[in-house]
């Protein structure tokens, strides 16, 4: 064994090696050049049984024989470097299927100039150490290239072909090559080049263009892609085969690789094992024993990956810390008849996409698309956390008749979309759309939490007949939008839109915390003839849709139909639903599209509250129509339903659709307070859908108002409410119509107060129309209006409807209290089940300072106090306390004279005459006394069957 054979054991450390790569690369990068005494780098060794011939003429090295076994030739280096503008050839016989050429010295290989090899022979080269190529290396090989810091060749009999342990006095085999063996410190491998020079920005087909412009687009595109792989610079190999890069940290700065209809691989990683897949002229790896460790891969300055034409190839990178930007791009595209190829990155840290190229023109991008007839590939991310920052984009898309890829992320820890570059041109975007005939792909994203930002989008999206593919998210932690992009004010956005004649896609989001801030949106729309997506939100703990842009954009989750085509459905279930500070759940149409459904699910709550900072925009759920399209339907499903500080709940329709129905249905309570609102409107001619309300518990106050209004030619709906109890506090039931037709109110509740002004109102036709409906209908055990309440209807020209009706919600129990200042006034039929109908123009009122009245005397008169009564006449009992529900089993009682009765008052009552008076008051109370007669008192009632005490505000008489 010479010399050459005994200095085979390498003695640079990891770091080392790092270093002299780095100084190495420097040095032939700069300068461009490599020594001219760097020819003689191509050294064989005697390693081999036959060994290598080296013959140089000029610019030009002849590499002949090697060991030949079978279909394999082997050839043994010292050393192996190609200067600047010079050629390398292994003259190989033709027979040879596989070369394989190790270096088994101490150096790094420099290749800067042509490298090729005969017939259609895969080239392998090894060299532990590392591998450079500067910007003047190429390859002309008619197989497959494998350039390798690995430390050995594997093959299916047991053997290897081995770099860092040469064997003279072994047979080299004839099996088949399966594999590579990596060490514990594989080389690095870099490749530096002039970079992709695009003049043109990255085709976005944002639906901007025509269909014309979209096809110059495209043309434009397939023209620079094919000169990509024209192009004599740069790593590339033939159609239908193999290029792959495996060994330690890899560095493409500027580089270019290409594998038209082949696949490009890119491995990182150490002590591990990589098996050959595939064919033998196309051929990927897979792990067979797990690398201990994975290295970095670095992509950038305009680097770029393409595997265009189509084919079942497509790019596979694999390494711990992946890194794309600078304007590098990663394509596998289909440019004709072909599918594009499948793009997978995975990393077992971190995947990085982000920023633009130097000149600003085009973005860094990872993507597949179909340009002609063929179909797209799909783009797979694997790792612990996904960044697609400043610019960055992930896109499958289809442009003819061929079909989008899909897009499919999983990461343990995150996603994140966030940034724009420092030219505020490119927005963070993860995208699958359809031009073409061809269907639109879907994006599937898996992770722990998705964090989106500064405008960042992730859409799917149809601009042609072809259906738009669907948006999954699975989040286990949560899924956060927030913000817009600073430059152009656009909403950070998941969109599924339908601009043509296409079906939109469907968005689906499954997690526990779904978190819209500050404009952020969440979108399935259509614009044209094409039906939009359904949008769904499932397995929340929390729903939180909270605040506005600097720009006023709401903070919103919507399903739109702009065109012809209908609007998808809006569907949220969750524990709590918080929409807050001017934000929005909406569905809409417009021309002739209907209306999606909407039902919002909470197992805990739901709250909506609140405007925008300076109060222009309130919180908003809304389902309308402004074209002849319908309006969707809208139920709303808890325990609690809390609507407040502005906040409001409006269906409507503005043109000739009708609008949707309300349907509210709280187990526990609905509160409807702080100027809040709920109300359904009609300003064309399209008809009302009305409210439906059902709960326990219903509270309308401080200004708040549930209402029903049709100012168009439609019909409003009805406001239908069934509650156990039913509090109006400076709150309004009002219905109104301007045709006289629809605007009823029906509540059916055992106990109804009114309080501090609030009202029932239906208001018929103002204007001259005959009013038929517009009618108000009461079912209560207890009824009660106090301070200046009322229950009234009016219209100019009532023929059957603004009529009241109170009765009796089961059995005969009813009890109507009114303080002096309230009423109920009917402008048609006013009717109280029981023994009274009361005329509109004389309802009673209660009056407790009227002489005349025969329920009432002096209230400062001890003798006319005892002896002072009210009665309502109707079938029921007064409970002892008015704040207490009626007696079931209480007494009938009927209207009668004034009862005289002389009791004994009780001595603080007796004493409380001689106390300084104030203005009279009203009564506060009343008494029942054993044969069932009501005492209207001016103290709070007492539950005693004595005579109340006289009020310490009496003057003496």
């Amino acid at each position: 064994m010479n010399k050459a054979t005994t200095t085979r054991r390498r003695t640079s450390t990891g770091l080392q090696r790092t270093v002299l790569f780095a100084t190495i690369a420097c040095s032939l990068f700069s300068s461009g050049t490599i020594e001219r005494q760097a020819i003689a780098q191509i050294v064989p060794d005697a390693t081999l049984p036959d060994r290598s011939t080296v013959t140089v003429e000029g610019n030009t090295i002849q590499i002949t024989g090697g060991t030949a076994r079978s279909r394999n030739l082997f050839h043994s280096f010292e050393s192996f470097s190609i200067p600047t503008g010079t050629t390398a050839t292994f003259d190989n016989p033709r027979t040879i299927e596989n070369i394989f050429s190790r270096v088994t010295g101490s150096d790094l290989s420099n290749i800067d100039g042509l490298l090729q090899a005969n017939g259609g022979a895969n080239l392998f080269l090894i060299n532990p150490n590392g591998i450079v190529f500067g910007p003047n290396a190429s390859l002309n090989v008619g197989g497959s290239f494998v350039a390798t810091s690995a430390d050995a060749v594997l093959f299916d009999d047991g053997s290897r072909f081995s770099a860092i342990a040469p064997q003279t006095d072994t047979l080299l085999t004839v099996s088949v090559p399966v594999g590579l063996q990596l060490g514990d410190n594989p080389g690095a491998i870099a490749i530096n080049g002039i970079g992709l020079g695009r003049s043109f920005a990255t085709p976005d087909f944002d639906g901007s263009e025509t269909a014309t412009q979209n096809v110059e687009t495209a043309r434009q595109e397939i023209a620079f892609q094919l000169s990509i792989l024209a192009r004599e610079d740069g790593l590339g190999v033939r159609p239908d085969r193999t290029l792959a890069l495996v060994g330690g940290p890899i560095v493409l700065d500027g580089a270019l690789l290409k594998a038209p209809q082949g696949r490009i691989e890119l491995w990182s990683g150490r002590n591990g094992q990589l098996r050959t897949t595939g064919e033998r002229g196309e051929f990927g790896f897979e792990e067979t024993s797990p690398f201990s460790s994975f290295q970095d891969i670095s992509i950038t300055n305009e680097s770029g990956l393409f595997t265009g034409l189509g084919g079942d190839g497509g790019v596979r990178v694999h390494g711990r810390n992946l890194t794309i930007t600078g304007g590098s791009e990663i394509r596998s595209d289909s440019l004709g008849e072909e599918d594009g190829g499948e793009i997978a990155l995975e990393a077992s840290e971190v995947v990085e996409i982000s920023g633009i190229s130097r000149d600003g023109t085009s973005r860094t991008i990872v993507g597949s698309g179909a340009f002609g007839n063929g179909d797209a590939g799909s783009v797979e991310v694997r790792g612990t956390q996904l960044n697609v920052l400043d610019g960055g984009w992930i896109t499958v898309g289809t442009v003819s008749d061929g079909e989008a890829g899909t897009i499919a992320i999983a990461t343990s820890e995150s996603v994140e979309l966030s940034g724009i570059p420092i030219n505020g041109q490119f927005a963070s975007i993860l995208d699958a759309s359809t031009l073409g005939v061809g269907n639109a792909s879907n994006v599937d994203i898996t992770t722990r939490r998705l964090t989106m930002r500064d405008g960042a989008q992730v859409r799917v999206r149809t601009f042609g007949p072809g259906r738009g593919g669907n948006l999954t998210i699975r989040a286990s932690e949560s899924v956060q939008l927030s913000g817009t992009d600073p430059q152009t004010g656009t909403s950070t956005q998941i969109e599924a839109t339908a601009y043509s004649s296409g079906e939109a896609g469907e968005i689906e989001i499954v997690t526990p915390l779904l978190s819209l801030s500050d404009g952020a949106q969440i979108e399935a729309a259509s614009n044209g003839t094409g039906k939009g997506g359904r949008l769904e939100i499932e397995g929340a703990e929390l729903v939180d849709i909270a605040g506005v842009s600097a720009d006023g954009e709401r903070s919103l989750l919507t399903t739109k139909g702009f065109g012809s085509g209908d609007a998808g459905d809006v569907t949220v279930r969750t524990r709590r639903l918080i929409v807050r500070d001017g934000g929005e759940i909406g569905t809409s149409t417009s021309v002739d599209g209907v209306g999606g459904l909407m039902l919002l699910e909470a197992s805990e709550a739901i709250e909506f509250r609140g405007t925008s900072p300076d109060g222009s925009l309130p919180t908003l759920i809304t389902a309308d129509t402004d074209g002849a399209g319908n309006a969707g339907n809208v139920t709303i499903a808890t325990p609690r339903l809390r609507v407040g500080d502005g906040a409001i709940v409006l269906l409507g329709t503005s043109g000739e659709g009708n609008a949707g129905r309300l349907r509210l249905e709280a187990t526990e309570s609905v509160e409807i307070v702080g100027n809040a609102q709920i109300d359904a409107r009609t300003l064309g001619s399209g008809n009302g859908g009305g409210i439906a309300i059902a709960t326990d518990r219903l509270q309308v106050a401080d200004g708040s108002r549930i209402g029903v209004n049709g100012e168009g030619t439609g019909t409003p709906g009805n406001i239908e409410i069934a509650a156990s109890d039913v509090q109006l506090d400076r709150g309004a039931l009002q219905a109104s119509s301007a045709i006289g037709k629809g605007g009823n109110i029906d509540l059916r509740s055992p106990d109804i107060l009114l309080r501090n002004r609030s009202e029932i109102v239906a208001a018929g036709s103002q204007t001259g129309n005959i009013t038929q409906e517009g009618n108000i209908t009461i079912a209560a055990e207890t009824l009660v209006l106090l301070e200046a309440s009322q229950i009234v209807t009016s219209a100019t020209d009532p023929q059957g409807g603004s009529n009241i009706a109170i009765s009796a919600i089961r059995g005969d129990e009813l009890l109507v209290l009114l303080s002096p200042d309230s009423i109920i006034n009917a402008r048609g039929q006013l009717n109280i089940d029981g023994d009274i109908d009361i005329e509109p123009a004389n309802l009673p009122e209660v009056e407790v300072a009227d002489p005349d009245a025969a329920i009432a005397r002096s209230p400062c008169n001890p003798e006319q106090l005892a002896e002072s009564s009210f009665a309502i006449r109707g079938r029921g009992g007064l409970p002892v306390n008015p704040g207490q529900p009626l007696s079931r089993d209480g007494v009938s009682v009927e209207l009668v004279e004034p009862i005289w009765e002389t009791r004994e008052t009780p001595s603080a009552a007796n004493s409380s005459r001689d106390r300084p008076s104030d203005p009279l008051i009203e009564a506060r109370g009343f008494d029942r006394t054993a044969d069932g007669q009501i005492l209207l008192t001016a103290a709070r009632s007492s539950g005693a069957s004595s005579p109340p005490h006289i009020m310490d505000l009496c003057s003496p008489e």
